[in-house]
Formats: C-alpha cells, sequence, structure tokens
C-alpha cells in the first residue's frame, strides 16, 4: 500500500467515525428530552428577563452560558460549549399589554419577516403557540465578518408574547462560508430536532402562577 492510499484510508475512515459519532450524539441528545437526563434552566430571579419566568430543557451535552448582550438572559451552547451550535433566549419588554387586534396582526403571515433582527434574512415561517400562546417559527440566514472570517448562520427563530414581555428562542447553527451552502443546510436540518424540542420544552411558569 502506497502512502498515498494509505493517507486516503485513513482519511475517510476518521470521516465515517467522526460522522457516526455525531449521529450517535445527536441522537443523545434528542432522547434526553424523553428519557428524563435533560438539564432544565430557569429565568427566576434574572434581571433581564424583566419578571418573566421562563422553564426550558436542553441536552446535557450543550453548556448554560450567560448572556453578555442586552435582552439575552441565557445562551446554550453545544458540545459542552464548543460547539457552533447555539441557542440564546431574550426577553424585551412592551410599553403596553398588546390588544387581541395588535397581537392579530403582530402574530400574522404577513407580518413574520419583520419579527427578524436586523441582518437575518427570511427564509420562510410558520404560525404555532408555545405553551399555549400566540407564537412563531421562522427560518433565517445570515452572513457576516467577524476577526477576519466569513461567517454564514442558518437560524431557527422562535418568538411568543405574554402580556407586556416578548420572549425570543433563537437556535443558529453557524460554519465557514467556505463550507458549502447545501452540506451546511443538511445538517441544520438534522440539528433542528434539538431545536425543536427545546422549544417544545419551554413552559411559561408566569402563565400559571398569576
Amino acid at each position: 500500500m502506497t502512502l498515498r492510499t494509505l493517507l486516503v484510508a485513513l482519511a475517510i475512515t476518521f470521516s465515517v467515525s467522526v460522522l457516526a459519532r455525531s449521529e450517535s450524539d445527536l441522537a443523545a441528545d434528542v432522547r434526553s428530552f424523553t428519557d428524563g437526563t435533560a438539564s432544565k434552566y430557569d429565568t427566576a430571579g434574572h434581571p433581564k428577563a424583566k419578571g418573566l419566568e421562563v422553564t426550558l430543557q436542553y441536552p446535557p451535552s450543550w453548556q448554560a452560558k450567560e448572556g453578555e448582550r442586552p435582552n439575552v438572559v441565557q445562551k446554550f451552547v453545544s458540545e459542552h460549549g464548543g460547539g457552533l451550535e447555539v441557542c440564546t433566549f431574550l426577553v424585551k419588554a412592551l410599553p403596553v399589554v398588546p390588544s387581541e387586534a395588535d397581537m392579530a396582526d403582530l402574530f400574522s403571515e404577513q407580518s413574520l419577516p419583520n419579527l427578524l433582527p436586523g441582518g437575518s434574512r427570511y427564509i420562510d415561517g410558520t404560525l404555532t403557540k408555545i405553551d399555549g400562546q400566540p407564537a412563531a417559527r421562522i427560518r433565517a440566514m445570515r452572513e457576516t465578518q467577524s476577526a477576519g472570517m466569513s461567517l454564514r448562520s442558518i437560524e431557527a427563530h422562535y418568538f411568543f408574547q405574554w402580556r407586556d414581555r416578548f420572549g425570543m428562542f433563537q437556535c443558529i447553527s453557524g460554519a465557514d462560508m467556505r463550507r458549502p451552502l447545501s452540506e451546511h443546510a443538511a445538517h441544520f436540518d438534522r440539528m433542528q430536532a434539538v431545536f425543536t424540542q427545546m422549544a417544545l420544552s419551554i413552559v411559561i411558569q408566569s402563565k400559571w402562577k398569576d
């Protein structure tokens, strides 16, 4: 066996093992929501939560970290804090409690693109509910420059409202722009299973305590 052949064989073996391990880890992350091993986060007492108490669950292989930016209550990072998948929970205060008409306008098919933060490009979205409250799920994409690197993120945004508080749960999968978009999108689709479980775990505790 030539050196070139050996190196190719080793590269293939490494790629297959990484893929297998990745799929195995992903399955374990999804399973944690049904087997009782998922970690739990509670916003109670956090000043950035602005009095809104929400609980959510996340895989034990992810790490919860304090949000550095305004309105970011908490962020959750894959691969024990070293991964390229990040979910953040944000809370914004509304000036008044929206009327039913305001809510119908806010959570309408036509208004979905307007919910996105600046710089994110709308792909598609749907109306849904989170813990029984009107909500929306939007998929988007963003391209940024950071420290000399060109980065792409594919994003899943979940929005909901409770009284005069607006909650946002955002999950992104990041990659270098040199990574083929089709490959990145396929990875995001696989990660969506985890993102969905995290969003489904959201309980608006304030709703049940008021």
